[in-house]
This record gives structure tokens, sequence and C-alpha cells, in this order.
């Protein structure tokens, strides 16, 4: 691995962008994106990368769970100057991960509610079409039951 490189991975460590990594390790901003992406498929480049962000490099990397933390505290307008529309952000920010499986059971509430929904829906149309039915044959008569009689009441003459 040449100087570039190793310039292009520790600001690739610190920036986190393969393009601007490459900027600033001198290659031309023309060239930047196509070798900051090939320079990301080397295995030395990756190694070196690798080896530098050891878990004592990351401490300085916030953790999901800080970042959840920092979220909640600007939701609940623990952080100072949280505006509403912070912690309206913040709030869609915990929703949108997956925490200990939770935003499946979301999921899955959103469409047990939808279920029970369509059958509220279902039984209503049920109702409706006994209520047709029943008001249909007090009106055309129908057999000896009350039911109609190959879908044409008994004292219909054209039957």
């Amino acid at each position: 691995m040449n100087d570039r490189q190793k310039a292009f991975a520790e600001y690739y460590i610190g920036c986190g962008n393969a393009t601007e990594a490459a900027k600033k390790a001198g290659y031309s901003k023309k060239t930047a994106y196509s070798i900051g992406n090939e320079n990301l498929k080397k295995p030395e480049i990756l190694e070196y990368i690798k080896n530098r962000t050891t878990p004592t490099e990351q401490r300085r990397i916030a953790s999901a769970d800080q970042v959840l933390q920092f979220f909640t505290d600007v939701m609940d307008g623990k952080e100072t100057g949280a505006k509403i529309t912070d912690r309206i952000w913040a709030g869609r920010e915990i929703l949108k991960r997956d925490i200990d499986g939770r935003k499946l059971e979301i999921e899955l509430l959103k469409l047990e509610s939808r279920q029970k929904e369509e059958m509220v829906e279902s039984d209503i149309d049920d109702a409706m079409l006994k209520a047709l039915n029943a008001s249909a044959i007090e009106v055309w008569g129908g057999g000896d039951d009350g039911s109609e009689i190959d879908g044409c009441a008994k004292k219909e003459s054209n039957c």
C-alpha cells in the first residue's frame, strides 16, 4: 500500500465517505469517486482500515444504544433546545429501528388491527344481507319455513 492509499484509509476512517477521503488524500476531483470505490475493494486497504478501527478506536463512534438514548432524550424533551419538530423526528427515528424485534411486533399489531376492522366490516355486510333477505321474504313471501324457493317467492305466478 502506498502513502496516498494509506492517507485515503485514514481519511475514510475519519469521515466514512470514500469520495471525500479520496479528495483529501490528494486524488483529483474527477477521479475521486471511482478511486474511492476501487480503494475500498483492495484487500490491503480494507485490512488496514479494519486493524485501525479496533474496539479502542471505535469508542469514539456512538453505539446503537447511545444513539437510541439520544433520540429518546430528544423525544422526551430532555435535550435543551429541542423543538417539537425535533421531538417528532426523534420519535420517528426510534420507530424506524428494530429494537429487540419490537418493530415486527408493531407491524403485527397493525396487521391484526386491520384484520379486526375487516372482520367488523364483513359482519356488517352479513347483517345487512340477512336484513335485506328477511325484508324480501316478508314482501314477496317464501317457502313454508320462510325461505326462498329457487330464488323466487312461492306466491309469484311467474315462477
